[in-house]
């Protein structure tokens, strides 16, 4: 009642916010997501309220739960959580020859493109920057601030300190349950209307025009985020590595040809040699340790 009594308070309707509620939880599971789902019914304002209210809601009541809030009174109780991540590996992987002195330029080779609405990288980065170096939150946002981060579909807010208009704590609702969900909703997007941000779409490109690296964490391959990471020309050619864990070997297949074709191939050589890696065995964890040589190769 709670959620269904903001959009009372905001829109002063209840009846047809009540049965878009019931209209996606009877169809969305016959869809592959509710984001799926929400692309399906892109011309309907109210359906697109609701579902973009339900994610924010999920999304912050995940961020609760995750096991990577970290506790400001035992730190380690979240290191022993985290400890076999990608997170961490990452983390130790990016920082090995930086101290104090020069920890502005940690993030300076690295962007990340995140298709999710969570601030999880933003959220542990601030926080472990903050422990390793023993510098306040505040100088460690500053950094982090520096780093760039895209979400092509937004994010259900901004972390203190990266912003202060409105910002939205990771795991608010330990504390309370004061966010307007219709608000937070308005900073997701679906993928109908991604695709008219030409602006994020150019910069996204950007980013893969100028990488001499390509690492895919946990991402699904979707042709409309694919879609969005390729140039109308073909990318030079450099090393990829991607998981694909729990794909099938004729998916994976599938999968390695299609990032293949977004780059130029290398020449020819008497073995034949892809500088395309998509692992099926391999998790986000799994594959910063199995390819990390290479991945370090020019730090």
């Amino acid at each position: 009642m709670h959620f269904l009594g903001q959009f009372h308070r905001r829109f002063g309707i209840v009846d047809a916010y009540r049965r878009a509620g019931w209209a996606i939880r009877d169809g969305v599971r016959l869809t592959h997501s509710i984001d799926d789902f929400l692309d399906m019914h892109n011309v309907n304002e109210i359906i697109l309220r609701v579902g973009k209210a339900a994610i924010a809601q999920t999304i912050l009541t995940a961020e609760t739960n995750s096991s990577l809030f970290f506790n400001p009174y035992s730190y380690q109780e979240t290191f022993n959580k985290i400890e076999a991540t990608w997170y961490m590996k990452f983390f130790r992987m990016l920082g090995r020859g930086i101290n104090l002195g020069n920890a502005k330029e940690i993030f300076e080779p690295v962007s990340f493109i995140i298709f999710n609405y969570d601030r999880c990288i933003e959220h542990f980065l601030i926080n472990a920057l903050s422990l390793v170096y023993t510098m306040p939150l505040e100088d460690a946002a500053s950094i982090v601030s520096d780093l760039n981060i895209i979400h092509p579909y937004g994010t259900v807010g901004d972390l203190p300190f990266l912003s202060s208009n409105n910002p939205v704590p990771y795991g608010p609702l330990r504390g309370s349950d004061k966010f307007d969900y219709t608000i937070l909703a308005e900073r997701i997007k679906t993928y109908t209307e991604q695709i008219g941000g030409a602006d994020e779409t150019n910069a996204i490109r950007n980013e893969m025009r100028r990488a001499e690296c390509i690492v895919f964490l946990g991402f699904g391959y979707h042709d409309q985020n694919l879609a969005l990471l390729k140039p109308e020309e073909q990318l030079k050619s450099i090393p990829v590595f991607g998981t694909a864990h729990g794909f099938s070997t004729h998916n994976r297949e599938v999968v390695h040809q299609k990032i293949e074709r977004m780059f130029q191939q290398p020449p020819p050589r008497v073995i034949s040699y892809s500088p395309v890696v998509i692992d099926q065995h391999a998790t986000c964890a799994n594959l910063l340790d199995d390819y990390a040589q290479s991945l370090t190769a020019g730090k």
